[in-house]
């Protein structure tokens, strides 16, 4: 059964963090805010930080050379490793992966199945103007008030155990919709208060 993509990047730092980068002084990992809360909990089993950028590899690249981070990258599966290269490389991913499992003696699976379990879900509505995209994210503001909010790409709130992240796409008219937590039903639930939002 296949892993996800947003596993990939979540290998990559576990294997870094308690192998490639034990002592080092700063041990910073960087990745976008619509990634996997699976790297927050790695990294905090480690005693390692995190910092969020905005989506876009160069975005993340840009704070990992200011944050001298020893990895990073996107849940899109994209791997930034820098004694490597600062940019996304496949193969440096194949490789990190293969080598955890080398050192653990452990398979994908089993790997994976040591994290803390999440279910994302992404979607997307169309989304013609950045003046309409603008009004769906100041009702979302109000409508998540209470709750922690980050407005540096859109609007992402973070909640205890789960996440929503709202935002208009660079690439596409369309307003994108990411939502993760510790289930499938309670993803949904996150995604749909933001659908019934759009419809009043």
């Amino acid at each position: 059964m296949p892993i996800g993509e947003e596993n990939t990047l979540a290998l990559a730092v576990a294997h870094v963090l308690e192998h490639r980068a034990p002592n080092s002084e700063n041990r910073t990992v960087a990745t976008n805010l619509s990634t996997t809360r699976v790297i927050d909990d790695i990294a905090e089993k480690f005693g390692c930080k995190v910092i969020r950028t905005k989506i876009g590899e160069i975005n993340v690249v840009e704070e990992m050379i200011k944050q001298d981070a020893v990895i990073g990258g996107e849940g899109n599966g994209g791997v930034i490793y820098p004694p490597v290269c600062h940019n996304r490389d496949a193969l440096t991913g194949m490789a990190l992966i293969l080598e955890y499992m080398a050192k653990t003696g452990k398979s994908v699976s089993e790997l994976v199945g040591k994290f803390p379990q999440y279910y994302m879900l992404k979607t997307k509505i169309p989304c013609a103007s950045t003046e309409k995209a603008a009004g769906i994210i100041k009702k979302v503001k109000e409508l998540f008030k209470n709750e922690k909010i980050t407005t540096m790409d859109g609007i992402k709130i973070n909640l205890s155990d789960s996440w929503i992240h709202v935002r208009a796409s660079n690439t596409e008219p369309v307003l994108r919709i990411i939502a993760e937590a510790k289930g499938r039903a309670e993803t949904e639930k996150l995604v749909k208060l933001i659908q019934d939002l759009l419809k009043k």
